[in-house]
């Protein structure tokens, strides 16, 4: 596994990770509901620190997403599997 600085789109798989310090309530349940538009390839769950999603195959549009709901991309961490 290869830990990335940003975003990978042409990925096998990829992951994320964001700490729920650095989000809203708001923006939890928004990513706990997200259907990925098109691309509904994306498993995403909580634990009590962070909000974790992963995907294989296609990364969909969860990165425009985030944007889209305010969160920080300097606040996820991504990486892959090649």
């Amino acid at each position: 596994m290869k830990l990335r600085n940003g975003f990978v789109s042409n990925s096998s798989s990829a992951s994320f990770v964001i700490k729920k310090s650095d989000l809203s309530e708001t923006q939890i349940k928004q990513l706990l509901e997200y259907d990925g538009g098109d691309c509904e390839l994306w498993d995403i769950s909580e634990n009590e620190e962070e909000v974790n999603g992963s995907t294989v195959m296609d990364n969909g549009y969860i990165l425009s997403f985030m944007r889209e709901i305010g969160i920080s991309t300097d606040k996820i961490g991504f990486w892959t599997s090649e």
